[in-house]
Protein backbone atom coordinates (compact mmCIF):
# COMPACT_ATOMS: atom_id res chain seq x y z
CA UNK A 1 0.00 0.00 0.00
CA UNK A 2 1.44 3.68 -0.94
CA UNK A 3 1.76 6.34 1.22
CA UNK A 4 -0.32 9.57 0.23
CA UNK A 5 2.10 12.50 0.06
CA UNK A 6 1.62 15.53 1.58
CA UNK A 7 3.23 18.56 0.68
CA UNK A 8 5.64 20.49 3.39
CA UNK A 9 3.60 23.05 4.87
CA UNK A 10 4.36 27.03 3.49
CA UNK A 11 6.26 28.30 6.82
CA UNK A 12 6.29 31.88 6.69
CA UNK A 13 7.98 34.46 8.96
CA UNK A 14 5.54 37.21 10.89
CA UNK A 15 6.76 39.82 8.45
CA UNK A 16 5.70 37.44 5.29
CA UNK A 17 2.12 36.50 7.29
CA UNK A 18 1.38 40.06 7.22
CA UNK A 19 2.32 41.10 4.35
CA UNK A 20 -0.59 38.68 3.08
CA UNK A 21 -3.00 39.35 5.30
CA UNK A 22 -4.70 42.08 3.50
CA UNK A 23 -5.12 39.81 0.43
CA UNK A 24 -6.12 36.76 2.90
CA UNK A 25 -8.79 39.86 3.72
CA UNK A 26 -10.14 40.39 0.70
CA UNK A 27 -10.65 35.96 -0.08
CA UNK A 28 -12.17 35.57 3.84
CA UNK A 29 -14.75 38.34 3.06
CA UNK A 30 -15.25 36.72 -0.28
CA UNK A 31 -16.05 32.90 0.43
CA UNK A 32 -18.20 35.03 3.49
CA UNK A 33 -20.31 36.28 0.65
CA UNK A 34 -20.11 33.12 -1.37
CA UNK A 35 -21.50 30.68 1.92
CA UNK A 36 -24.36 33.17 2.50
CA UNK A 37 -25.37 32.90 -1.17
CA UNK A 38 -25.03 29.21 -1.41
CA UNK A 39 -27.47 28.70 1.73
CA UNK A 40 -29.72 31.54 -0.17
CA UNK A 41 -30.00 29.00 -3.11
CA UNK A 42 -30.42 26.35 -0.84
CA UNK A 43 -33.52 27.35 0.84
CA UNK A 44 -34.56 28.57 -2.74
CA UNK A 45 -34.54 25.26 -3.90
CA UNK A 46 -35.78 23.28 -1.06
CA UNK A 47 -38.61 25.87 -1.48
CA UNK A 48 -38.68 24.99 -5.12
CA UNK A 49 -38.38 21.40 -4.49
CA UNK A 50 -41.40 21.98 -2.22
CA UNK A 51 -43.95 23.48 -3.97
CA UNK A 52 -43.06 20.64 -6.97
CA UNK A 53 -44.33 18.24 -4.43
CA UNK A 54 -47.13 19.80 -3.66
CA UNK A 55 -48.51 21.24 -6.32
CA UNK A 56 -50.88 23.60 -5.88
CA UNK A 57 -51.48 24.49 -8.64
CA UNK A 58 -47.66 26.31 -9.58
CA UNK A 59 -46.93 25.66 -13.28
CA UNK A 60 -44.87 22.31 -13.19
CA UNK A 61 -42.42 23.80 -16.26
CA UNK A 62 -42.07 26.55 -14.92
CA UNK A 63 -40.86 25.75 -11.42
CA UNK A 64 -38.79 22.97 -13.10
CA UNK A 65 -37.27 25.32 -14.59
CA UNK A 66 -36.43 27.80 -11.61
CA UNK A 67 -34.87 24.79 -10.00
CA UNK A 68 -32.62 24.34 -12.58
CA UNK A 69 -31.61 28.26 -12.90
CA UNK A 70 -30.91 27.59 -9.21
CA UNK A 71 -28.84 24.30 -9.44
CA UNK A 72 -26.86 26.04 -11.88
CA UNK A 73 -26.30 28.44 -9.56
CA UNK A 74 -25.32 26.86 -6.59
CA UNK A 75 -22.81 24.86 -8.62
CA UNK A 76 -21.78 28.06 -9.71
CA UNK A 77 -21.19 29.18 -6.11
CA UNK A 78 -19.19 26.14 -5.63
CA UNK A 79 -16.69 26.72 -8.49
CA UNK A 80 -16.07 29.81 -6.98
CA UNK A 81 -16.13 28.74 -3.40
CA UNK A 82 -13.05 26.10 -4.73
CA UNK A 83 -11.36 28.53 -6.35
CA UNK A 84 -11.17 31.18 -3.33
CA UNK A 85 -10.39 28.27 -1.45
CA UNK A 86 -7.20 27.64 -3.70
CA UNK A 87 -6.26 30.98 -3.68
CA UNK A 88 -6.18 31.44 0.22
CA UNK A 89 -4.35 28.07 0.69
CA UNK A 90 -1.98 29.44 -2.24
CA UNK A 91 -1.55 32.76 0.03
CA UNK A 92 -0.60 30.50 2.87
CA UNK A 93 -3.26 30.66 5.07
CA UNK A 94 -5.30 27.98 6.67
CA UNK A 95 -8.59 28.27 7.05
CA UNK A 96 -9.79 27.17 10.90
CA UNK A 97 -13.32 28.71 10.82
CA UNK A 98 -14.79 30.91 8.35
CA UNK A 99 -18.12 32.10 10.14
CA UNK A 100 -15.70 33.52 12.30
CA UNK A 101 -12.73 34.22 9.91
CA UNK A 102 -10.22 32.31 11.65
CA UNK A 103 -6.51 31.43 9.73
CA UNK A 104 -3.38 30.51 10.36
CA UNK A 105 -0.18 30.67 8.56
CA UNK A 106 2.82 28.28 9.64
CA UNK A 107 5.54 30.06 11.48
CA UNK A 108 8.32 28.93 13.32
CA UNK A 109 9.55 29.19 16.95
CA UNK A 110 13.01 27.65 18.53
CA UNK A 111 12.73 25.18 14.88
CA UNK A 112 9.68 24.43 16.16
CA UNK A 113 6.23 25.09 13.53
CA UNK A 114 3.38 26.79 15.38
CA UNK A 115 0.56 28.64 14.26
CA UNK A 116 0.28 32.62 13.41
CA UNK A 117 -3.19 32.86 14.18
CA UNK A 118 -5.35 35.76 13.07
CA UNK A 119 -9.20 36.38 12.61
CA UNK A 120 -11.42 38.53 11.09
CA UNK A 121 -12.50 41.11 13.65
CA UNK A 122 -9.02 42.00 14.67
CA UNK A 123 -6.34 44.87 12.97
CA UNK A 124 -4.85 44.05 9.84
CA UNK A 125 -1.77 42.41 11.53
CA UNK A 126 -1.03 39.34 13.28
CA UNK A 127 -0.81 39.70 16.92
CA UNK A 128 -0.82 36.23 18.15
CA UNK A 129 0.46 32.62 17.94
CA UNK A 130 0.01 29.10 19.30
CA UNK A 131 1.37 25.61 19.22
CA UNK A 132 -0.68 22.94 17.66
CA UNK A 133 -1.38 20.92 21.01
CA UNK A 134 -2.97 24.41 22.79
CA UNK A 135 -4.91 26.00 19.77
CA UNK A 136 -6.51 29.31 19.70
CA UNK A 137 -6.89 28.93 23.35
CA UNK A 138 -3.29 29.08 23.82
CA UNK A 139 -2.92 32.10 21.99
CA UNK A 140 0.17 33.98 22.72
CA UNK A 141 0.99 37.54 21.77
CA UNK A 142 3.48 37.63 19.21
CA UNK A 143 6.22 39.90 21.14
CA UNK A 144 6.98 36.65 22.82
CA UNK A 145 8.20 35.78 19.30
CA UNK A 146 10.19 38.42 18.31
CA UNK A 147 11.99 38.97 21.57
Amino acid sequence: MSEIAHPEPKVLTLLEANTRLPHVIQVLKRLQRLQRALADTERQREALTAKLAGGNGYSQVSLKDQLRAEIAQHDQLVAEMRAALLELEESGALLKDLEAGLVDFYGQRAGELICLCWRLDEETRIRFWHTFEDGFAGRQPVDALIH
